[in-house]
């Protein structure tokens, strides 16, 4: 898309987009908006399951991956017990970076979703079924996903010490 100078017109930023939508009155830019907000906010919930399934599946695959190569008398050496928990770690603190990344996406898509409901009318809101999203919601899933991830990694890390 070209402006009449030729030069390359550039798409407005995340926040110019809420701060246009907030100018008009049109209630169809509202409906665009809240349902791409919609939309990205359930693709976002989406990659904060599989993220946290992935490393629980990692964490299943190291203490497989453990127990096989452990030698027949059942002493490992101390090394090996150094690397796996430092690979343990690493998934862990990848596993924690990538969800609060996430979360913050989130967080910016509610706010948007939020921003336009506030600016439907009470029979659109009554004919979508929907309403607006309170945050503590989202944190109570992430403290679960959290909580799953750290039980995964202590658990690995136990069997791997005490074996």
């Amino acid at each position: 898309m070209t402006t009449p100078n030729n030069e390359e017109a550039k798409p407005p930023e995340k926040n110019e987009q809420v701060k246009l939508i907030n100018r008009t009155n049109s209630g169809e830019e509202f409906r665009l908006q809240y349902q791409i907000s919609a939309n990205q906010v359930r693709l976002l919930k989406e990659q904060q399951w599989r993220i946290s399934h992935y490393a629980i599946l990692l964490f299943i695959a190291i203490w497989g991956v453990f127990t096989i190569l452990k030698p027949d008398d059942g002493d490992i050496s101390s090394a090996h017990t150094i690397v796996l928990i430092t690979l343990l770690i690493v998934i862990l603190l990848a596993t924690l970076a990538i969800l609060l990344k996430l979360q913050c996406s989130l967080i910016q898509s509610r706010r948007e979703s939020n921003t336009c409901w506030d600016n439907f009318t009470p029979t659109f809101k009554r004919y979508i079924g929907a309403s607006s999203v309170d945050f503590c919601h989202d944190l109570s899933v992430l403290a679960v996903l959290f909580g799953a991830i750290l039980i995964g990694f202590g658990l690995d890390v136990w069997l791997i010490v005490i074996n």
